[in-house]
């Protein structure tokens, strides 16, 4: 009796854990199941994510190549991906400098999952007077050219005393300038000073003397009409002694036949176009002369360039073409090689280069959902 009672407990209690177990493996299905569910879901949202930004890394995009310099209205775009595709839309906020933008993001994968990023940012961060300083000081220290293009045809004629570069951000420099004409121009009618062209500072010449402009001011703006504006039989440009006359010409500048003295001193030339030389080259020094032209330098139709010395600095987002200074080499006259030497000597007043900055982006506000 007492045995057969024994069995029969025994008998229970395997049944009591077999259930126990059942119920613990059904319960760990669950979790696992549900684990897995939640995982994939965490997946797809994540890849929904990387795909918005995607998005937003587009929209950057837009906004730093846009034409002029800045975007000035709204765009809406979009891409397909592997997983998925974005559609984003860049709202304008405001176009005073720094300018202002909205970005929204949409990633959306192929089962449906999305996420959604939106950030304002701010393009444009304007130079301090210190940032000038190193900029030029030390950014550029011994660089007598820099294209941004990466090309200089020319320079196998050509001798540099400094640097010259070319790449992508202007030589791959650090912080590079993208100077706002907008600023220059609203600064200049505020002043009542836009002019048309440079007749109000020629002093006429006499003789075979070319005429020389000389400036009496450390800021001039120009404002040519289509044509650019053109400097013909120029002796020399001669800024103030000391502090370089800044002149923002919002258009092409072309001189040519020039003087056979001709000189450049104490100028920075910021020109919203293209920087050409056309006819007699210089044949003497220039000296202490820094030149910005945003679409370039061309001195293909020089005629010649016997002794062409340049003191200073050339700058540009895009080619710079020194090959027509190089026609009137002489091999028996080896003093006849264009020369263009580093001079960070020039004295500038930064407070005046106001609307400069350097091409940067900066998030304000980001959110996810």
């Amino acid at each position: 009796m007492f045995i057969h009672r024994e069995e029969g407990s025994v008998l229970l209690l395997a049944l009591l854990v077999m259930v126990v177990l059942t119920v613990l493996v059904t319960g760990m299905s669950v979790l696992v199941k549900s684990e897995i569910r939640l995982t994939s879901s965490s997946e797809d949202y994540v890849k929904a994510f990387y795909i918005a930004e995607a998005g937003v890394e587009r929209a950057f995009r837009d906004i730093i190549a846009a034409d002029g310099g800045y975007l000035s209205e709204n765009v809406d775009g979009g891409d397909d991906l592997g997983a998925g595709n974005y559609k984003y839309n860049i709202e304008v906020k405001s176009l005073s400098f720094p300018y202002e933008y909205k970005i929204s993001s949409d990633g959306e994968l192929e089962n449906g999952v999305t996420r959604r990023v939106e950030l304002d940012v701010e393009f444009g961060k304007e130079f301090t007077e210190d940032e000038w300083d190193d900029f030029f000081e030390n950014e550029l220290e011994d660089i007598s050219v820099a294209s941004g293009d990466g090309i200089i045809p020319g320079v196998e004629d050509i001798v540099f005393n400094g640097e010259f570069k070319g790449g992508d951000n202007l030589a791959g420099l650090d912080n590079m300038i993208s100077f706002n004409f907008d600023v220059y121009k609203t600064k200049a009618e505020n002043e009542g000073t836009i002019n048309d062209d440079l007749s109000n500072y020629i002093n006429e010449g006499s003789g075979n003397s070319g005429d020389s402009i000389e400036f009496s001011e450390e800021f001039v703006y120009v404002e040519p009409d289509e044509n650019g504006l053109e400097l013909n039989s120029t002796e020399k440009i001669i800024g103030l002694k000391d502090e370089a006359t800044i002149v923002v010409v919002n258009g092409d500048l072309t001189i040519h036949n020039t003087g056979s003295d001709f000189e450049l001193e104490n100028i920075f030339f910021i020109v919203n176009g293209e920087f050409k030389m056309k006819g007699n080259a210089p044949n003497s020094d220039e000296n202490g002369a820094y030149i910005y032209a945003e679409d370039g330098f061309n001195f293909e139709e020089v005629n010649s360039s016997p002794h062409y010395k340049y003191n200073g600095m050339l700058m540009s987002s895009e080619e710079i073409d020194l090959s027509g200074l190089g026609q009137g080499n002489s091999d028996s006259a080896q003093n006849n090689t264009p020369e263009i030497t580093y001079d960070s000597s020039l004295p500038i007043n930064y407070d005046l280069l106001e609307g400069g900055s350097s091409e940067t982006l900066q998030i304000i506000r980001w959110d996810e959902s």
